[in-house]
């Protein structure tokens, strides 16, 4: 009874531990304008030129840019400076091909994870590219 007691006790206190934060009424522009450091896909062109369904991007502590191409099943892989490097992973089935990549992040260490939903794993590779496993 006395466990009951003090649960009761203890919601029917309010919360003075939660702080309350006022917003400004407006929103502030912020200054300048945005410049393009460099663009990347074109409507005709080279093969790893023409996406489809890039869906998400990350970084690799080098500053290379890396683009989840789902449509495609593939990850690109840019340079700081927006010169295509690499392409890893293709449609299929097997090690080292993507079904349905939905998500794309690279580790502290540089491996480039994609999940893919058409296996229902994390699909890994190494930083040049070359497949390592897949994680279910």
């Amino acid at each position: 009874m006395k466990k009951l007691t003090l649960l009761i006790a203890l919601l029917a206190t309010p919360a003075a531990a939660q702080q309350g934060t006022k917003l400004p009424a407006q929103d502030k522009l912020l200054p300048g304008k945005p410049t393009t450091q460099f663009s990347i896909g074109a409507e005709d062109g080279e093969d790893w030129e023409l996406l489809s369904r890039v869906s998400q991007v990350a970084f690799d502590k080098e500053e290379n840019l890396y683009v989840l191409d789902g449509g495609n099943h593939r990850v690109l892989v840019f340079n700081p400076q927006g010169k295509f490097v690499r392409k890893i992973g293709k449609k299929g089935g097997g090690p080292g091909e993507l079904m349905t990549p939905v998500g794309l992040a690279v580790t502290a260490a540089g491996e480039i994870a994609v999940t893919d939903l058409g296996r229902s794993a994390i699909s890994l590779f190494k930083k040049d590219g070359t497949f390592v496993k897949n994680i279910t």
